[in-house]
């Protein structure tokens, strides 16, 4: 909620100006000042001023970005219990060490497993609440909390993903 603070936003002919915002139910009347020019009026949307449009791009981008990031992960825990993730150049834990050998490659992968799978879980509890503070937050303030709770969790997953790499690299010595 907007408590007449001001903001910059662009006008309708395109230059930037000081705008006050004025609470209407649909729109925002902002009076603008823009440039030393005289007065003019410009609606904005709602939705475009303030901390909430852009917490909600933010949720939007951990959302996805933590949705890819555990599928990725679930996916090679999974292949790495079955014995079906083979040695590639592109997902995995990549050394010179296990790039030439199938074995070193599967006593690195076998050691990291429980911490890509932990890893994986902690992302997604992450995309999670990114996606439920889509669904609830409405006010700029609990956008941020869950903004922040999001990136907590996401990125101790990657924290713990590290963590695995760090113990595939301590089983080959």
């Amino acid at each position: 909620m907007l408590n007449n603070r001001c903001f910059w936003e662009p006008t309708l002919d395109g230059g930037q100006g000081r705008a006050r915002a004025v609470h209407e139910p649909a729109l925002l009347a902002a009076r603008t000042v823009a440039r030393g020019r005289p007065d003019r009026l410009c609606y904005v949307a709602a939705r475009d001023i303030g901390p909430a449009y852009t917490m909600t791009r933010q949720l939007i981008v951990y959302c996805l970005g933590f949705t890819l990031g555990s599928a990725l992960c679930a996916t090679q825990y999974i292949l790495i219990r079955l014995g079906l993730f083979r040695r590639n150049p592109y997902v995995g834990i990549a050394l010179r060490v296990t790039r030439d050998s199938d074995d070193v490659w599967w006593r690195v992968h076998r050691a990291a497993a429980p911490w890509i799978g932990w890893a994986g879980l902690l992302a997604a509890f992450g995309a999670l609440l990114a996606g439920s503070g889509l669904y609830v937050a409405v006010e700029p303030e609990t956008a941020d909390a869950f903004s922040i709770a999001s990136a907590v969790f996401g990125y101790a997953g990657g924290a713990i993903y590290w963590l695995g790499v760090r113990s595939g690299h301590r089983h080959l010595l």
